[in-house]
């Protein structure tokens, strides 16, 4: 690779031009015209790498730290919300509402698959089986940002917004249209939640989850399970007869009490049994005694 650049002071803004070219034969096929010739431009994501790569080493210490405090400031503010979430929505009665809305829209034949999908943003338009879904999410999103998360989601938007004013330092006023860094979280932070509420329709409830490890587990008569058990339910509940096993202690009380039963029965019979001998004895030694006489 060869170089050269020239750095420009005499502008509004300081800024410098680099010029550089490979000096070995080109041989990578994306790189190359029909012809055979090089086409004599480099690849834009590579530029892009280029670019990150020369700003990074010019840069001071101090910018790389407080730059690397804003990254970890905002991934800390999008794991505590996704965490509050999913606790609030399985633990609170007025969303259960909201989240049977969402499960009802659900394609049903893509159980235990359902995702926001490879997209930045949720699909909420007919081409994508999720978008009567999305929407509802979206719905739903909103109302937890904006009431029950809302000192977390503001903390969470104005730590990502300082990211956006070190970007314009380092790269100029961005071009128009352009989406900002602290947008392009935000679109990722409610996909991630998205992807969480689906993910616990998705997944079955595990009773032996009781780990006290700080992160979420969805109780048995929590919101989520009780939704997908409302759903699991048969059609028509009346004509279905459930038999329920008795207790093993009951069944043994219940076959004592008939054993002993059937005993008293038994020694009944044999009195009858008795009584009726010792009549018939009788009438014999009468009609005996009478034919004496």
């Amino acid at each position: 690779m060869v170089w050269f650049g020239a750095v420009h002071q005499d502008t509004d803004h300081l800024n410098m031009h680099i010029w550089y070219a490979k000096i070995s034969p080109e041989t990578r096929p994306s790189m190359l015209l029909k012809s055979g010739k090089p086409k004599g431009v480099i690849d834009f994501k590579a530029k892009h790498q280029a670019e990150s790569k020369f700003r990074y080493e010019i840069e001071s210490d101090a910018t790389k730290i407080k730059r690397a405090n804003v990254y970890e400031a905002v991934g800390n503010y999008r794991t505590q919300i996704k965490q509050d979430s999913l606790t609030r929505l399985d633990r609170t009665h007025k969303y259960t509402s909201d989240l049977q809305k969402i499960y009802d829209e659900l394609p049903q034949d893509l159980r235990g698959r359902w995702k926001v999908g490879n997209t930045d943003t949720l699909v909420t338009d007919d081409t994508s089986r999720m978008a009567p879904a999305n929407r509802q999410m979206n719905g739903l999103i909103d109302n937890l940002l904006t009431h029950e998360l809302k000192d977390d989601y503001q903390a969470f938007q104005s730590t990502a917004q300082k990211m956006d004013g070190m970007m314009a330092e380092t790269h100029g006023n961005q071009h128009k249209g352009q989406e900002k860094w602290s947008e392009a979280q935000d679109k990722r932070l409610r996909k991630e939640l998205a992807n969480g509420i689906y993910r616990q329709f998705n997944e079955q409830f595990n009773a032996d989850q009781k780990i006290n490890d700080g992160k979420f587990h969805k109780q048995a008569k929590g919101n989520f399970e009780k939704v997908k058990q409302r759903n699991e339910q048969p059609e028509n509940p009346k004509m279905v007869t459930q038999h329920i096993p008795a207790p093993v202690g009951k069944l043994n009380k219940i076959a004592k009490r008939m054993t002993k039963q059937s005993r008293q029965e038994l020694q009944q019979m044999h009195r009858m049994l008795q009584d009726t001998m010792v009549d018939q004895s009788q009438n014999v030694s009468d009609e005996s005694l009478s034919r004496h006489l």
